[in-house]
């Protein structure tokens, strides 16, 4: 037995659920998994955004510029991209309940380590194996959530689950205000100098501790592994996928390698190649504008410096409702077609950050930075979406990881490098270049959900509620040429089966004559 062998997925359950049941049992288990998902994805926001809440504080305390500090934002994006790929690959084959709780807890205890150190090396070395354990969250939870709902509502279980983002960056402000305030940083200082942020880590990473073990109380691994039949038996929708079940499933599916699904059915697809880039402008947008807000809040329109980290709470408890609203719609009133919203959320986009540059009275740049709180993770909602209806379900890890290296390696790291490289000047800033830049990663985001659009024609190229098995390779063929074999002897037949098939369906358009014998035209 390997050490990480309680990471593999759960065998088929041998006793199964009754009929009389099952719906009830289904519904438990729904709300159970959604719960433990729902606060352990929280719970990786709170440990992920201390240091872009308490930005402020870690310069004047550690003694470093933003570009610096840009430059530890770009290293955790970069390790939490890869991170994130390489996991989501992974967790296609492992069992969620504890693959989350470990990436969960693991980054608590890192957090706390980083409250220990001061030096700049030693932080960037924490948090590469910070964004490590971090990719271990999205990926499996997008699995979940496919496995127990069908496509017809899986939009909107994706969008309350994605407001988890917004409840976990949400409490980090008070948090650190909390922490600063009660025992924080110059009372602490006192004793502990070489470690005086240490409350501002620690008390993020022991609620993040505490969650990650209600996730192991709450979780589940999929239907099938707890008596239910699959989410395609239950509902009787299917997803048109080849296989239901990637455990459970004959043939050539479950022997695929992770790297074989990874090339067949995502670097193959021009679509999941659109949604990659689409996935990058968007986040580009998003973090360009949210890992500043407390500094530009203070710095560009002279906010208080509290406020200025409460703003960033504003954004992000903004995006609630109108992510909910979304989701709903999307199901709804769109019939599942995702990337038309995107094309419209994505103007929306454009529109706000040149009117958060320009803008002046107060009340106008809260309402701004709320209103772009919502059409950004609106945005990012429906690219998750997206995510589990271009690929089987077997691949939904793979595909959410492929697309966060749009999301890190281009979107966190140009927010973290480029965005302060364009500010420039401490004395001087010039953030408006630097926020056109954003402003044009965003129409970019703009094109490729256009492209989405196009692609959501044909919908055999989608998972989301056909009947039919499809073809998952990006193209518009019905066949692929591997399965031609599989068709060719089916054509062959000897001159006896002919010959009885010509019988039969003589016989067949005999008889509804006799039935139907008192009838004239």
């Amino acid at each position: 037995m390997s050490l990480f062998s309680y990471l593999d997925p759960a065998p088929e359950a041998k006793k199964k659920v009754p009929a009389s049941e099952v719906k009830s049992v289904y519904t438990k288990n729904q709300i159970s998994v959604f719960f433990a998902i729902y606060l352990g994805y929280a719970g990786f926001y709170i440990v992920r955004n201390i240091v872009k809440v308490a930005q402020k504080d870690i310069i004047a305390e550690y003694g470093i510029s933003k570009t610096e500090l840009g430059g530890l934002l770009a290293m955790f994006g970069v390790a939490y991209g890869l991170s994130k790929f390489l996991m989501g690959v992974i967790s296609d084959k492992s069992n969620p309940r504890y693959y989350v709780a470990t990436g969960l807890i693991g980054s608590a205890v890192l957090t706390l380590l980083l409250g220990t150190t001061r030096n700049l090396f030693v932080m960037g070395f924490l948090m590469c194996i910070l964004a490590l354990f971090q990719g271990m969250g999205a990926p499996a939870a997008h699995k979940v959530i496919s496995s127990w709902w069908h496509a017809r509502q899986r939009g909107t279980v994706l969008s309350v689950w994605n407001t988890s983002h917004n409840i976990g960056g949400s409490v980090v402000a008070p948090l650190v205000v909390f922490a600063t305030s009660v025992g924080g940083t110059l009372a602490w200082a006192e004793h502990f100098p070489k470690i005086s942020l240490f409350p501002i880590f620690a008390i993020p990473a022991v609620v993040s501790l505490i969650l990650g073990v209600i996730i192991i109380l709450l979780g589940r691994d999929r239907p099938t592994s707890v008596g239910l039949p699959s989410i395609e038996d239950f509902s009787g929708i299917s997803d048109g996928q080849k296989s239901k079940d990637a455990i459970s499933a004959d043939g050539e599916l479950v022997e695929l390698t992770s790297m074989q699904i990874f090339v067949k059915y995502i670097l193959k697809s021009k679509y999941c190649w659109f949604l990659f880039f689409a996935n990058a402008g968007v986040y580009l947008a998003r973090y360009g504008i949210s890992d500043w807000i407390p500094l530009y809040l203070e710095e560009g329109k002279g906010f208080d410096a509290d406020f200025a980290k409460y703003c960033y709470s504003f954004f992000e408890l903004s995006a609630i409702p109108i992510t909910i609203l979304l989701g709903l719609a999307s199901d709804r009133l769109f019939k599942s077609k995702r990337a038309i919203i995107g094309v419209g959320l994505g103007i929306l986009n454009v529109l706000l950050i040149f009117g958060y540059i320009y803008a002046k009275d107060t009340w106008l740049i809260i309402t701004i930075i709320c209103l772009f709180g919502a059409t950004v993770y609106g945005s990012q909602m429906l690219t998750a979406t997206l995510t589990m209806e271009l690929v089987p379900k077997f691949a939904v890890g793979a595909l959410t990881g492929f697309i966060a290296l749009a999301a890190y390696l281009i979107g966190e790291v140009c927010a973290g490098i480029v965005v302060p490289l364009l500010v420039g000047d401490e004395d001087n800033p010039n953030w408006t270049i630097a926020f056109t830049f954003v402003g044009v990663a965003a129409i970019l985001s703009v094109i490729f959900f256009f492209l989405l659009m196009a692609a959501e024609k044909h919908k055999d190229s989608f998972a989301a509620g056909t009947a039919k098995a499809v073809d998952y390779d990006g193209t518009d063929d019905d066949d692929d040429e591997e399965e031609a074999p599989k068709k060719a002897p089916a054509k062959k037949a000897t001159a006896s089966s002919s010959a009885k098939k010509s019988s039969t369906s003589s016989s067949a358009k005999k008889a509804p004559a006799k039935k139907s014998g008192g009838l004239k035209k």
